[in-house]
């Protein structure tokens, strides 16, 4: 998924859920932010404190050097550290190795994820990792049948792809979205990696991710089909209808927290069933073209009353200034005290990827016997 559903869709559930406006932003920044912070440098102070980074992304340079490092070295451990907790949970079905690693949607293993990351509502963490549960857990509605590791199951037929809802213009678009990202792939392999660009771009987006298809899991309204590399069998997706799923599964996680976390950040007057709001977000999931115009649909809801029965702003996304923010750190030795990082809410959001890369890598794929990382 994209920002539009990990932080304008997001923020919408948590209000709904009963919670405060600032907690509800927060929780969606978080959220938003598992794909931005790509950054693994320490800040250090005067006085002997560090903060290390806790890094929840790869941008794209970044992981095709990486599978770049893999096929010299055999080396995917930031694959499996960054792609596997944060964006392609395992669903552990399948027999090999390989196939068990492919996210599966709401999955048994996605279900105690948010169990166990739900009974830390009272910690001083707690929203950054509401907001990383979230983005993990509504990726398991997108990103289903790709795993997060390297592998020739996430290659698919490049013309194999159909679109069955999709009007002329929206077709031209999606083609158009693709062939920028083929040329911008193989420009950057052929200007990083001449030697190796005999394997071909296929190879680069093929085996990561869900980049064969490339950002069409991601798309709402998108009702599409495919077949892997080694199948003739048609692989039918509903975006519309998984992506409503996924709202509905978020509004009833946030009303638990709302109902365990810390009372300043409950708002119980903000409450809105999702059977009430079903219609509009089944309206703004059919918004077609590009993220722009997905983020206009759901600000636009907000603010006309047209969600929740109620007009309301919502604020933008301000991860930007966490990075600018961590940038100018970096820059030097601090010389305020350590300590004061804990009042920031990106120290929080360190706190909390840690103890979520921690629990799934260490404990809970290791439970279903999945030793990942």
């Amino acid at each position: 998924m994209q920002i539009d559903m990990h932080y304008y869709g997001t923020y919408a559930m948590a209000r709904a859920a009963g919670l405060t406006e600032k907690a509800a932003q927060l929780i969606a920044q978080c959220s938003q932010f598992v794909d931005d912070a790509a950054e693994e440098e320490a800040l250090h102070f005067e006085d002997g404190g560090a903060v290390y980074a806790e890094p929840t992304a790869h941008h794209n340079g970044q992981v095709l050097i990486q599978y770049a490092t893999q096929k010299v070295s055999g080396n995917d451990l930031t694959q499996r550290q960054i792609w596997v907790p944060y964006h392609f949970l395992p669903g552990n079905q399948g027999t090999s190795f390989s196939e068990r690693l492919k996210c599966q949607q709401n999955s048994l293993i996605a279900q105690k994820m948010v169990a166990h990351n739900l009974k830390m509502a009272t910690e001083e963490f707690a929203l950054p990792l509401i907001g990383i549960t979230a983005h993990v857990y509504a990726d398991t509605f997108s990103h289903y049948g790709f795993s997060g590791v390297s592998s020739r199951n996430n290659r698919v037929k490049g013309d194999s792809f159909r679109f069955h809802n999709a009007n002329p213009d929206t077709i031209t678009y999606l083609e158009s979205k693709k062939k920028s990202f083929l040329e911008k792939s193989e420009e950057w392999v052929k200007d990083n990696f001449r030697s190796w660009i005999s394997d071909g771009v296929a190879d680069v987006t093929g085996a990561l991710g869900h980049g064969a298809v490339m950002t069409y899991p991601d798309l709402p309204y998108l009702e599409w089909e495919f077949s892997y590399a080694d199948s003739d069998r048609k692989i039918q997706r509903n975006n519309p209808e998984t992506f409503l799923d996924a709202c509905e599964q978020l509004h009833g996680m946030f009303r638990t927290f709302a109902a365990r976390c810390n009372p300043v950040f409950q708002d119980p007057d903000a409450l809105v069933s999702f059977e009430k709001m079903r219609p509009t977000i089944q309206a703004i999931l059919a918004v077609m073209h590009g993220k722009k115009q997905r983020i206009a649909a759901w600000k636009d809801a907000l603010q006309t009353g047209t969600l929740y029965g109620r007009a309301e702003d919502l604020p933008d996304y301000t991860g930007e200034a966490w990075i600018d923010e961590l940038d100018q750190l970096k820059a030097g030795r601090q010389t305020f005290p350590s300590s004061e990082m804990r009042d920031k809410d990106v120290f929080h959001y360190f706190q909390a990827a840690r103890h979520h890369r921690s629990f799934i890598l260490r404990e809970l794929l290791p439970d279903h016997g999945l030793i990942v990382a």
